[in-house]
């Protein structure tokens, strides 16, 4: 069998060069109890390396990582030597510049339990009959529109989708007359509502 770091170079990451990542980033001391992996994948080598490639060792595998402090907002964008063991490059993301890191799984967990304490978005749902309990809320990219009051913040546009029936999928079912403006950056979490606005292709947020 195959050991880790025999394998092709464009072959899928294990799960144990996934742990060895973590591990390595967490000897870098880049992972800690409020950071959070948004994104980890395969760092793909260069067509130049892959054609004079004369052995699949030959090429290290890497990993690139993005890390999301949530407590402080801070965004670091990080590339893991697994082969060597090694941290090669690590930065802090310019979310005005470049966008935000992908939406996290726990904020999809979380912003149903924020709105929830919003006067705007309980007012809104009592005007079409509705409270926080029939609704589910998907918290998707807000995208960039250049407002001075959001660069840099951590924002989420909330999708509501009617749930008509416990035990059946409510994604056949958007509230398409509502819907929210997440602020997700900052603690305590504040939540404000705006129109609903187009996606913007192209940017992380």
């Amino acid at each position: 069998m195959k050991s880790d770091f025999d394998r092709h170079p464009l072959e899928l990451l294990t799960a144990d060069e996934i742990d060895t990542a973590r591990i390595v980033l967490d000897s870098a001391g880049l992972v800690g109890p409020d950071v959070r992996f948004a994104y980890l994948g395969l760092e793909e080598p260069s067509k130049q390396e892959l054609y004079g490639m004369a052995d699949a060792a030959s090429i290290d595998r890497r990993v690139r990582t993005f890390l999301l402090n949530v407590r402080t907002g801070v965004s670091i964008d990080a590339l893991v030597n697994l082969t060597r063991s090694t941290v090669e490059r690590r930065r802090i993301i310019d979310v005005v510049a470049e966008g935000q890191v992908p939406v996290l799984l726990e904020e999809f967990d979380s912003i149903e339990e924020i709105l929830a304490l919003d006067e705007g978005w309980c007012a809104s749902l009592r005007a079409r009959g509705l409270t926080p309990d029939d609704v589910k809320v998907a918290p998707l990219s807000a995208g960039v529109f250049d407002f001075p009051d959001e660069a840099g913040k951590r924002l989420l546009r909330g999708v509501p989708f009617l749930e008509t029936a416990r035990g059946r999928s409510c994604l056949g079912a958007p509230d398409r007359q509502s819907g929210c403006l997440h602020r997700h950056d900052r603690v305590p979490r504040r939540s404000t509502h705006r129109p609903r606005r187009r996606a913007c292709p192209g940017r992380i947020r």
